[in-house]
């Protein structure tokens, strides 16, 4: 089942009818008309009852794609009518009332998922691999660039977007968490962050600009920028270094011109590093980790009993970090982050 009709929930919509095992049975939203325009093309239902349509039988998951401050909501029902939960990011807004549902989800024994769906990119998966096997040598930190553009039509579209109490944020909680998500991902958990931002739109509600200090628990440190009021749109970037070398990798713009958006991670390049054995000098370039990557892994985590690559506790981790920015940008202090600010289980 999928729940809510924005401009995501069709490709989400695709994605599962196109994913083997997995057949879409029901769309869900507030407006009838737009959740029949996605169901009765793939042979869905459409309604607009989560507890009518979560009592189907034939609905085994459901998957969240409603406004940010909606997911808690519908990740309970979920829980009540035992039915598995891939929830778009972020996980929720508020990390302690998130953790709350996590633990319901699993006293009802589902299994919970977020899309981080930068985690299926081959080069940034192929790298997590190579620093967990040792072939990376000590690493020293991350750099992190978001320099894109929102125009005022992209708020106007679904107003809830520049409503911090409804998005939980702006350019951090929106577009760059999945870029701290990706860092997470390779680095591990951030234990310290310092962090500013500004709001440079006179007519918006919500953060468009952003800089962040991070130190990880291994030791790496890392520094983030992004904004969605660049002139001209670049594409996003991560540059990770390591003892025995340096890796970017880069989203390729689909087009020319202000109006061009990055689209995937594509190219990894081996910048530094010394001689003899170690990781490949250059993976070339590569498809993005797809939302049918995300499905596939979901699946295979519900029928196999093994956690997805991006859980729920793993997704509320990264909630939590973004959350800590904004702490850190209210009081002007370094903002730690322990366990149970992780939403880790004591």
């Amino acid at each position: 089942m999928l729940a809510g009709t924005g401009h995501i929930s069709k490709r989400h919509a695709r994605a599962i009818a196109a994913t083997p095992g997995c057949r879409l049975v029901r769309v869900l939203s507030r407006d009838r008309r737009r959740a029949e325009e996605i169901a009765l093309p793939l042979g869905a239902r459409a309604g607009s009852d989560p507890d009518e349509a979560l009592a189907d039988p034939e609905v085994g998951a459901i998957s969240i794609c409603t406004e940010h401050d909606r997911h808690e909501e519908l990740m309970l029902r979920a829980a009540r009518h035992r039915r598995h939960a891939l929830v778009e990011k972020p996980l929720a807004i508020d990390p302690e009332a998130a953790g709350r549902t996590l633990s319901a989800c699993e006293a009802a024994g589902i299994v919970t998922a977020c899309v981080f769906q930068r985690r299926f990119d081959p080069p940034l998966a192929a790298l997590r691999r190579d620093f967990r096997a040792g072939l990376l040598g000590a690493p020293l930190g991350v750099e992190l660039s978001l320099p894109w553009r929102r125009e005022p039509s992209y708020f106007a579209a679904a107003p809830w977007r520049g409503d911090a109490a409804r998005a939980g944020g702006g350019v951090l909680m929106m577009q760059a968490i999945h870029l701290l998500d990706a860092a997470r991902f390779v680095l591990g958990e951030v234990v310290e962050v310092c962090g500013l931002v500004r709001t440079a739109r006179a007519e918006s509600a919500v953060e468009d600009l952003a800089a962040v200090l991070l130190r990880f628990e291994n030791g790496a440190l890392g520094a983030a920028f992004a904004t969605t009021v660049a002139a001209r749109e670049l594409p996003a970037r991560a540059a990770l270094h390591f003892a025995q070398g340096s890796h970017v990798l880069e989203d390729a713009v689909a087009e020319a011109g202000p109006a061009a958006r990055p689209r995937v991670f594509a190219a990894l390049r081996r910048l530094l590093g010394r001689s003899g054995p170690g990781p490949q000098a250059d993976r070339g370039r590569a498809s993005r980790g797809s939302f049918r990557d995300v499905y596939s892994d979901f699946r295979e985590a519900v029928f196999t009993g093994r956690p997805p690559r991006s859980s729920g506790r793993d997704a509320l981790a990264t909630v939590a970090l973004v959350q800590a920015v904004y702490c850190a940008a209210r009081t002007g202090e370094t903002v730690h982050l322990g366990p149970a600010a992780r939403g880790e289980r004591g």
